[in-house]
């Protein structure tokens, strides 16, 4: 009784099937480059809309503006970076990227706190009956969202720039 200590290279054994095999392989790989290319056009595509949204929510109450912006900057970011450029240089844009690079001060995160707990409310006590595990989930996503904005909203110090030193060679001095 012979045993076969290596069953895949049975399989190989046959040239169709390696050469299918082979072809599948390279198949796969095209897919994926295409595919790569494809979610390029899908994220800049979906920047646009969400950035279409943002302006409209400059003028139109209750649309909100910097979420749309910040998913704008996230998408172009991951398919061109010129166009994430170009909206971070943008006079109008740029004023919200920037504003929250840069952390919010403390009276901003407690407005944006306290309009966010009133919803939070609003959603647990007046949609969902007493008792139900959807008030409890609402309830927690409430405590997640504070505890992001304190810690990720926070404003930032300025850092110093680092020092340059300069390290002269004094060919006279052999000992160093």
């Amino acid at each position: 009784m012979r045993i076969n200590k290596n069953p895949a290279g049975k399989v190989f054994n046959n040239p169709s099937v390696f050469f299918l095999s082979i072809f599948f392989v390279s198949l796969w790989i095209t897919l994926r480059r295409g595919l790569r290319k494809m979610l390029k056009y899908i994220y800049i595509l979906a920047g646009f809309i969400s950035l279409a949204l943002g302006l409209i929510g400059i003028v139109t109450p209750g649309l909100p503006t910097t979420p749309f912006i910040l998913l704008t900057a996230f998408l172009f970011a991951k398919s061109s970076p010129k166009l994430h450029q170009k909206l971070r240089e943008n006079k109008v844009t740029g004023y919200y990227l920037n504003r929250i690079g840069q952390g919010l001060p403390l009276k901003a995160r407690l407005v944006s706190i306290g309009i966010m707990w009133c919803m939070v409310c609003f959603s647990a006590f007046v949609i969902f009956d007493a008792g139900s595990k959807g008030r409890y989930i609402v309830l927690a996503a409430g405590v997640v969202g504070t505890v992001a904005q304190l810690i990720f909203l926070r404003k930032r110090k300025a850092t110093p720039a680092p020092e340059v030193v300069v390290v002269e060679s004094n060919p006279e001095n052999k000992d160093l």
